[in-house]
């Protein structure tokens, strides 16, 4: 099973919006917002190499009671190569007993169809001014980050915190956009201090 082959690819009656994603340089659908929250948490995540959304439909062809087909939101690479489906839910949904004994039924049918586990992707430990910091970054991770720049950058920030208008004009009056600031944050080349909306008073520092 390869990720960049869609096998059997689901239908797409349900399909509410797209979403450009940047690990995989293509669009990727979603049946809701709440799907568009968690892949663009996916795109800042540095354990993902990439992924793909509604990636297939399992069918029943057994003839199973209880079940005629399931279709996986996710299916993912990681960094290290291993592949995992995911499927999307809100965390007050994942704690109803109803959904997960549906869901360790769509574990089993995985594990059988592809010898993949099942995982599920809640907003539980995405914090809403994460969120919102990651949607305005998402655009700034088409910008490559220069080795030379990020090493000075180090001995900028290094045991220290400066604004985001300062390390802009440092990085100005070497020859880059003032957008390299937004990229570096975007990357996780540094961090702000704090879980807001990124102005030119932010505080940053390097990242751990």
């Amino acid at each position: 099973m390869e990720l960049n082959r869609k096998i059997n690819k689901a239908n797409t009656h349900r399909i509410a919006v797209s979403s450009y994603s940047h690990k995989n340089r293509s669009m990727q659908t979603q049946e809701s917002l709440h799907e568009v929250n968690i892949c663009t948490a996916l795109e800042f995540n540095k354990h993902i190499k990439r992924y793909i959304t509604q990636p297939m439909t399992f069918m029943n062809t057994a003839a199973e009671p209880g079940w005629r087909q399931y279709t996986p939101d996710l299916l993912l690479e990681y960094e290290d190569g291993m592949l995992e489906f995911g499927e999307i839910k809100l965390f007050s949904v994942s704690q109803k007993e109803s959904f997960q004994s549906k869901f360790e039924r769509h574990k089993r049918i995985v594990k059988e169809r592809t010898g993949k586990n099942l995982v599920i992707f809640t907003e539980e430990n995405l914090p809403d001014q994460q969120l919102i910091q990651f949607k305005q970054l998402k655009p700034f991770l088409t910008i490559q980050l220069a080795p030379e720049i990020n090493s000075q950058i180090v001995d900028l920030l290094k045991n220290k915190q400066l604004s985001v208008r300062e390390v802009e004009s440092f990085v100005l009056a070497r020859g880059e956009h003032s957008q390299y600031v937004m990229a570096l944050i975007a990357h996780n080349f540094i961090k702000t201090v704090d879980l807001t909306i990124v102005t030119r008073d932010s505080l940053v520092e390097l990242s751990a």
